[in-house]
């Protein structure tokens, strides 16, 4: 008896958990649809097509992009859905740096070039302007790669063979390091 009121116990227990954690993932796509938001994809530009990307991006960032190494591009524009318009203007300047941290670290992990570009109408121009790694886009790269304007972050990748991957979110991390890592 005793062993059967142990065990009805753990079940119960595991039972109201599992509910409790199901509940709490269901409340966080009911409120922001995350997943639904996430938008990538990937691709492979032919030679003239990359050759024609890399010649654009070295006039707007005005530098050398040897053929050789990846480029990892992140964008920042005005979004309708921004999830950082939540945030207090710390948070959003934290946020914002720690993401600039990250491509900085995967790019020198990959040794790959790391190039940083917003819109005129970012809602987060104020934070960086003064970064000497943004670029003010002159509106090729919004209006021919990253048109969607769902999300107000997101980054291209561009591999030395033409593949690329392109990603609208600002949680990117592994997303960046795992594409590295495909051959």
């Amino acid at each position: 008896m005793k062993i059967l009121g142990t065990c009805f116990l753990i079940i119960v227990l595991t039972a109201c958990s599992s509910v409790k954690n199901k509940a709490e993932l269901q409340d966080v796509g009911n409120e922001s649809n995350f997943v639904a938001k996430l938008k990538s994809n990937k691709g492979k530009f032919n030679e003239k097509e990359l050759s024609s990307f890399r010649d654009t991006l070295s006039k707007i960032f005005k530098r050398n992009l040897p053929e050789q190494y990846p480029i990892l591009v992140k964008y920042c524009s005005k979004g309708d859905e921004c999830i950082l318009l939540r945030f207090s203007k710390y948070e959003q300047f934290s946020t914002i740096n720690r993401s600039i941290s990250i491509s900085e670290e995967l790019c020198q992990e990959f040794n790959a070039i790391n190039l940083c570009v917003y819109t005129k109408d970012c809602e987060f121009k104020d934070l960086l302007v003064a970064r000497n790694n943004f670029v003010l886009d002159s509106g090729f790269i919004k209006d021919n790669i990253f048109y969607n304007n769902r999300d107000c972050e997101g980054f291209i990748l561009v591999k030395p063979t033409g593949n690329f991957y392109k990603y609208y979110g600002s949680d990117y991390y592994s997303i960046v390091k795992s594409y590295f890592n495909e051959n």
